[in-house]
């Protein structure tokens, strides 16, 4: 149990770090690009696309999967018959779920 919540504050950390290097880099990133001489507004049009494309996507990716699980009945938290079956023919009584 202890190394699970190790390992999730390592990750929280090294995650804020990337974010953080990125964040660094914006500047650079914004020199090169307005040094070759394409204009700022383009840069920030194109950046907003993309992150209007990734925010579009999550919610129908999640849309299509959570639909798919429904119409073929396996909700998050409901066991598949074969591990219920599986868990009930060995004896274990764990809570764990699939």
């Amino acid at each position: 149990m202890q190394e699970r919540l190790v390992w999730h504050s390592l990750d929280v950390l090294l995650e804020a770090f990337v974010f953080a290097y990125m964040g660094l880099q914006l500047r650079f990133v914004i020199d090169d690009v307005t040094g070759q001489g394409e204009p700022l507004g383009r840069l920030i049009a194109a950046s907003l696309l993309v992150l209007i494309v990734v925010i579009g996507i999550r919610p129908a990716w999640v849309f299509v999967v959570f639909s798919s699980r429904l119409l073929f009945g396996r909700l998050p938290g409901r066991r598949h018959r074969w591990t219920a079956w599986a868990v009930a023919a060995s004896g274990r009584t764990g809570g764990t779920t699939c």
